[in-house]
């Protein structure tokens, strides 16, 4: 679920992912440009399914 954050910045914490045997969570961060369109970070492609709701 996508939580308010700041002026037209939200946030959504993601699963726990293990690299290099280390476990860390992710975060995604959505942010509305001024042109309207969304800003995405680079992880966002792992929470297309939060996206699409």
């Amino acid at each position: 679920m996508l939580r308010h954050f700041g002026e037209e910045i939200w946030i959504a914490d993601g699963p726990t992912v293990s690299v290099a045997g280390f476990a860390y969570r992710t975060r995604m961060m959505v942010i509305r440009l001024s042109d309207g369109n969304d800003g995405r970070d680079a992880i966002a492609h792992a929470f297309e399914w939060l996206l699409r709701k």
